[in-house]
């Protein structure tokens, strides 16, 4: 496959990469008793650190033996980039995985870099104006959104495409109508509406293969399937990909991995100390004198005192990294589907 605009097609995989965290049984702290639980078996590459952790065990917080101005808790996009532009600060960049990028990581398949989740970026939007500072110009999307259904490639699928749908006329003509009425919600003026309801009611008087095309996208773009998406985001997507304006959509091969790629090269180069991959964090303790950290790394426990703490990360994760959250707070984070993530 080619490098050209021609063959940019958006690649979302799905399902998790598994985590490092070598730790040595010694170092967990023993199950508070009034958990009721045993001592937390953690060992080799699983997510046993933070499944532990979601199943309400306490580590052990030794002493800080780090200082820092500001601590990054994530090494994604968001994580990324708060280092890159709090550089000139002492800053500690900490990440679970033994890479950098999170759910904007580059992998390549004979030759061919393609992203593990996030995929592109709009002309003009944060991730470009990065890009353009770190000297990378991001190229136009020229193609629409394909689609393989039964073994066939279907180009542009929501426009010129549903004509090569390979189903029976009826349901194409289904699609057809279905772009249609949708096309003609008024978004803006039944926000409150839409939003209470479920998209699933919206493609139910269609072809059943309207539900399922938007099901699999729905779970690969926002993790949820048309009966759980609100109809606003379900319709709102729709309209987006039956639109006949130029997307806008900006991003070079490996969809924003090569952003993050970039990010990680710049920062790297000076600051290469300070950004700590199989560092998985367990504990961020607000105390009067400093934010205090403390995370796995090399198979050791180890706790830094910061002056500030940025999560990047998921809020259903940091609602159980963050000691002392108000309980409807903690809940509310919680609420965050697993699934997107």
């Amino acid at each position: 496959m080619s490098h050209s605009r021609r063959d940019f097609i958006k690649f979302v995989v799905a399902g998790s990469v598994t985590a490092g965290c070598p730790v040595e049984h010694s170092l967990i702290a023993e199950p508070d008793s009034s958990a009721g639980g045993r001592p937390a078996a953690v060992h080799g590459e699983h997510f046993d650190v933070c499944h532990a952790l979601r199943d309400g065990h306490q580590f052990d917080r030794p002493d800080a033996t780090r200082n820092a101005d500001v601590v990054i808790i994530g090494a994604g996009s968001a994580g990324l980039s708060a280092a890159y532009f709090l550089r000139d600060l002492d800053f500690l960049l900490l990440e679970k995985e033994d890479h950098f990028g999170g759910n904007a990581y580059q992998e390549e398949f004979d030759g061919q870099p393609y992203a593990t989740g996030s995929a592109y970026a709009y002309e003009g939007d944060h991730g470009d104006q990065l890009m353009r500072e770190l000297g990378v110009k991001l190229l136009p999307v020229n193609d629409a959104d394909p689609t393989i259904v039964n073994h066939t490639w279907v180009p542009d699928t929501w426009r010129s495409g549903i004509a090569q749908l390979p189903y029976k006329k009826e349901v194409r003509d289904s699609f057809r109508k279905f772009s249609e009425d949708m096309r003609k919600i008024d978004l803006r003026a039944h926000v409150l509406e839409l939003d209470a309801e479920p998209f699933s009611k919206y493609t139910a008087p269609y072809a059943g293969e309207i539900a399922q095309w938007w099901d699999a996208a729905g779970l690969s773009n926002w993790g949820a399937a048309t009966e759980d998406t609100s109809a606003m985001l379900g319709i709102g997507n729709v309209q987006a990909v039956i639109s006949d304006e130029p997307d806008g959509r900006v991003i070079l091969p490996g969809g924003l991995g090569c952003v993050t790629r970039k990010i990680v090269e710049v920062l790297a180069l000076k600051h290469k100390d300070r950004m700590l991959g199989d560092a998985t964090v367990v504990a961020v303790v607000q105390e009067k004198d400093a934010v205090r950290v403390t995370s796995f790394h090399n198979g050791m426990l180890f706790t830094v005192a910061a002056k500030a703490v940025l999560m990047c990360a998921p809020k259903f994760i940091a609602s159980r990294l963050v000691i002392g959250l108000p309980f409807e707070q903690k809940q509310a984070m919680r609420r965050t589907r697993y699934a997107p993530y």
